[in-house]
């Protein structure tokens, strides 16, 4: 297992290589339609991902410790959806989908540094629309509720006083699409 580690002055970035890792879990999905045009979705997974022994740097050193979780894996995810479509007229059919997604906590690094850690996030997506033969029209918002959640976070400099690097979700998005389709 390749891990990106960072030197302790935060200058350079470099791979490392685990000797082993560890992972486990289930995954489960469940789909229903209980009318004609309505589906619901349920998908959810359990991961249990470790490295499995110390990884040392060139100088002997313990750079991040067995057991540590394996960055950017979270323990759980879950999806939830609704998806329903329905004729609007002799040619147009209407669609409307609403999604959530839940990510639980993971870690930026292979040390676990408490100030790398991603909190877990739950996003809400929702889009509405129209579609005839090859051309649909449909409003969308993704992050509809606006959560604020990091997906990467970086101190680059540990010894120094300076703000962790942070990559954010994408904040609330709203949009209008136009689909032609082109068989």
């Amino acid at each position: 297992l390749q891990l990106g580690f960072i030197t302790p002055d935060g200058l350079f970035a470099f791979t490392g290589n685990a000797g082993k890792a560890e992972s486990t879990g289930v995954e489960v999905e469940f789909i229903s339609r209980p009318t004609d045009g309505l589906t619901l979705t349920l998908n959810t997974s359990y991961i249990d991902a470790d490295i499995g022994e110390d990884v040392l740097n060139d100088f002997g050193d313990v750079i991040a410790t067995s057991g540590n979780k394996i960055p950017f894996v979270p323990d759980f995810k879950v999806y939830a959806g609704v998806d329903y479509q329905f004729p609007m007229s002799d040619s147009w059919d209407g669609l409307v989908n609403v999604g959530y997604t839940y990510r639980g906590a993971t870690y930026s690094d292979p040390e676990n540094t408490e100030s790398e850690k991603n909190d877990s996030f739950g996003l809400v997506n929702m889009t509405v629309g129209a579609q005839t033969g090859r051309w649909g029209i449909f409003a969308f918002a993704k992050n509809l509720l606006n959560e604020e959640a990091t997906t990467y976070r970086q101190n680059l400099i540990g010894a120094l006083a300076l703000p962790i690097y942070s990559t954010y979700v994408r904040p609330r998005t709203i949009g209008v699409e136009l689909r032609a389709n082109f068989d």
